[in-house]
């Protein structure tokens, strides 16, 4: 079996015919946490949605912020595609966060980005998000509701990749 399961319970390989083709959850989420030390963040916000698929982020985030001295303003777990999230927005933006850092999907980053640009005078700080997220649907959105200037200059996307060419890939084929 091939997957890209994150879950940390198959990081060491229990079975002999299991192949993760990704790192887990912890190490996206501290990949993550490093771009914002890389992006210079000295206050950083977390929203992460309440889902198997990004809570599992959580920890290597936290972990990555904390080891490089970012201060994490906010640290909220979030339930998934809620109509409004005002309350979430009003209690981030005034703690005015260098940059965001949001693990859910497409309909949730979306409602997110477009309240905190509504309720924060069209001022929204720059976002990461793994790149679980991505497809056209996602860019669509995000342009429609940030514009291509923000899309390309505000916005990091972070993930994993596959080498082809790596001795483990060569031993899987």
């Amino acid at each position: 079996m091939v997957s890209q399961n994150g879950l940390s319970e198959f990081t060491h390989r229990p079975y002999e015919y299991f192949w993760r083709m990704t790192p887990p959850d912890y190490d996206g989420g501290a990949a993550l946490g490093l771009q914002a030390v890389r992006q210079h963040f000295k206050k950083a916000a977390i929203l992460i949605q309440n889902s198997t698929a990004d809570t599992g982020t959580r920890p290597g985030i936290v972990a990555a912020l904390k080891k490089n001295h970012v201060k994490i303003v906010s640290n909220l777990l979030i339930p998934g595609d809620a109509n409004s999230y005002d309350s979430v927005i009003n209690r981030i933006r005034t703690k005015n966060p260098d940059g965001l850092i949001i693990s859910a999907d497409v309909q949730t980053t979306s409602t997110l980005l477009s309240e905190y640009k509504s309720l924060n005078s069209g001022n929204v700080p720059p976002v990461i998000v793994p790149t679980g997220i991505l497809g056209t649907g996602f860019y669509k959105a995000v342009k429609k509701l940030m514009g291509t200037k923000y899309l390309t200059k505000d916005l990091q996307l972070v993930g994993t990749y596959v080498d082809q060419s790596s001795k483990a890939f060569k031993l899987y084929a």
